[in-house]
């Protein structure tokens, strides 16, 4: 079971945009999975 989801923030002056962007589609990803598995029990 999962019991939450969190992310951390980074540096600005070390990241050049591309941790934001790969974060945002985990965050995505994990939401769309869980409501899928929400619809299926």
């Amino acid at each position: 079971n999962i019991i939450g989801l969190d992310a951390v923030e980074v540096s600005p002056e070390l990241d050049s945009g591309q941790t934001a962007a790969v974060c945002a589609k985990v965050i995505f990803e994990a939401v769309a999975a869980l409501s899928v598995r929400g619809l299926q029990e």
